[in-house]
């Protein structure tokens, strides 16, 4: 529910906050990366972009 900007009032927290992060990535992040590597035409890398690593986050 943090995704979509919902605040539920009646728990103590909002969940996990490395999976609400993985799932933003996928459903987010990654369709707007697709765009941006379009840029990369002409046997030339304009744009580049690493993969997150989630072990750090669940640390």
């Amino acid at each position: 529910m943090a995704l979509l900007g919902i605040i539920p009032k009646n728990t103590s927290g909002l969940g996990n906050p490395v999976q609400t992060l993985q799932i933003y990535h996928e459903i987010g992040a990654l369709p707007l990366r697709q765009v941006f590597l379009e840029l990369n035409g002409g046997g030339k890398a304009v744009v580049g972009f690493s993969e997150p690593d989630w072990k750090l986050l669940s640390a």
